[in-house]
């Protein structure tokens, strides 16, 4: 008969596979139904009204991370180690905290866009004015909407919040344009497509907030207890943790995006398309991370803050080796269908086909080290997590300065290999050194 620590730890395995299982088909479902919607925008908004449509939406997308200022990403790490100690008054202040800080800075964001809009607006496409002007007011109803469902995955319910996002805002977003186009005749413009989409965000958001609020008041906290944790709690860290956050969010994206631009920039825009295309199908390996690493994160704060080493270790295993089998099972398909699967984008696009073992490759690598970053960050490493991250941002920027000129797309995919190759082993060592746990599937 198993010991208790053993049936707890098999307890939280078979949790932790249960709700990744349920992110990662939320996800999947989403990322069906966002490239059926997309597929059917184009056809309503024509070649260049949806070019500008997601151009605009591109900007928001960056400018949401500077907007947000890692305060998404923080949400994880205090609202569930808060949680499992039973702290709502704390959470209440975070929680308020967060709101602010995001507030404030999608205002100023927003309005320099809105300026920057105004003062472009002759050198901007047809329609490009009004376009960014509407995009920055999508801006604050985005970040609040990244927010809340953040809340909504530290508070335990991580593929609600997926529904939310991939599901349910295209889905009304759809239904929106659907309806205009049944009162009125003329094509749609990109203008009309990012209110709509401003109006889905809205719907959701309102949902998502009062979904998270009610997670939030599960417990009764009176206002003693609120007024004590306003007292105490410390917002130095939680201004410091978030700016590291939001370093690590900028990094991350100049890394997942380095390879693309400066393929176009160096080879031709024309090779980058290619390569994008390769990129996008290894991309799908991602699924099953991040849907292990959204169960995964409010449970190393909750464990970490509780202090509980081997029920942490034990979850960090089981996770590892979920991504890992998925990761292996995915990159084995994309090479076996990768010719038809590239042949959708166009026949040109069966070039990319070979490119596709180093990509893979390089998923691999990051499942097989585990969440790795994600555990320094929930456990107030996050500074060490930074520097990795922004010396393999580096790393990736010149290496891919090296290699295209002379190797084209295969150099940008080497590149991208190497570099998320060196990355992972640095951060494995820092998780081994800083928090003596293991964190790869193969017990490195």
């Amino acid at each position: 008969m198993p010991s208790a620590p053993e049936a707890s730890r098999a307890s939280s395995a078979t949790a932790l596979a249960q709700g990744a299982a349920g992110v990662l088909l939320a996800n999947a479902s989403g990322a069906v139904l966002t490239l059926v919607s997309q597929v059917i925008l184009a056809r309503w908004l024509g070649v260049a009204a949806y070019g500008l449509y997601v151009y605009a939406l591109a900007w928001v997308a960056l400018l949401g991370l500077v907007a947000l200022r890692g305060t998404d990403t923080a949400t994880l790490r205090f609202v569930a180690a808060y949680a499992g100690q039973g702290l709502t008054g704390s959470i209440t202040c975070f929680i308020a905290f967060a709101r602010r800080r995001t507030l404030a800075s999608s205002i100023v964001v927003a309005a320099l866009v809105a300026v920057a809009a105004a003062c472009l607006g002759e050198r901007l496409a047809a329609g490009g004015s009004l376009a960014f002007s509407l995009a920055a007011g999508l801006l604050l109803p985005n970040t609040a909407l990244q927010l809340s469902t953040s809340q909504l995955v530290a508070l335990g319910r991580p593929v609600l919040s997926q529904v939310l996002q991939g599901i349910a805002r295209p889905l009304l977003l759809l239904a929106l344009l659907a309806a205009w186009r049944s009162f009125v005749t003329q094509p749609l413009a990109a203008s009309q497509a990012l209110i709509a989409n401003a109006l889905a965000c809205l719907a959701v958001l309102a949902f998502a907030a009062s979904r998270a609020q009610e997670a939030v008041t599960g417990v009764p906290t009176d206002k003693r207890e609120v007024a004590v944790a306003r007292a105490s709690v410390d917002r130095a860290q939680w201004r410091a943790v978030s700016s590291a956050m939001l370093g690590m969010a900028l990094g991350q994206a100049l890394i997942a995006q380095a390879d693309v631009l400066l393929l176009g920039t160096l080879a031709g825009t024309a090779a980058a398309g290619v390569y994008a295309a390769g990129a996008r199908l290894a991309s799908l390996v991602t699924f099953g991370i991040v849907s292990v690493n959204s169960v995964l994160a409010p449970r190393i704060a909750d464990l970490h803050a509780r202090q509980c080493p081997e029920e942490l270790q034990a979850s960090v295993t089981h996770a590892a080796r979920l991504t890992l089998a998925w990761s292996v099972c995915a990159v084995a398909l994309l090479l076996l269908l990768a010719r038809p699967l590239l042949t959708l984008f166009g026949p040109e696009f069966v070039t990319a086909a070979p490119l596709l073992l180093l990509l893979g490759t390089a998923q691999l690598v990051l499942a097989a080290s585990g969440s790795v970053g994600l555990l320094l960050s929930m456990t107030g490493h996050q500074r060490d997590a930074l520097v990795v991250v922004a010396g393999g941002a580096a790393l990736t920027v010149v290496l891919n300065l090296a290699l295209i000129p002379r190797f084209g797309a295969w150099g940008a995919a080497t590149a991208t290999l190497v570099a998320t190759a060196a990355r992972s082993i640095a951060l494995t060592l820092l998780v081994r050194r800083r928090l003596g746990i293991r964190p790869s599937a193969l017990g490195w």
